[in-house]
């Protein structure tokens, strides 16, 4: 039993695992946060470049964010705020430390 990195307190199969090892999709703006979150921790690009979209894609560098995610040491993740404004556009206010 390991508890996931995103600090929700619950088992990481049961929780960011479902996402970045199972393949599900996120389904709200904190699930995507916390799931991104875990896969820098872990270094995991693709899960990163997957859950990309529009702009951010457009000048993302895999090579840059895998050496970065190996570089940094991400200590926890805060979720300060998190809402839909309607069945397919939501959004975050987070700190990473």
């Amino acid at each position: 039993y390991m508890l996931c990195p995103c600090g929700s307190k619950s088992n990481y199969i049961k929780c960011c695992g479902l996402f970045i090892d199972k393949g599900l999709l996120p389904t709200t703006p904190e699930k995507l946060m916390r799931s991104r979150y875990v896969a820098y921790t872990k270094a995991n690009i693709d899960y990163i470049a997957k859950t990309m979209k529009g702009k951010a894609l457009k000048n993302f560098d895999y090579y840059d964010a895998k050496k970065w995610a190996r570089e940094v040491t991400l200590v926890r993740l805060s979720i300060l705020k998190s809402w839909m404004n309607n069945d397919t556009v939501g959004f975050i206010e987070f700190k990473v430390y």
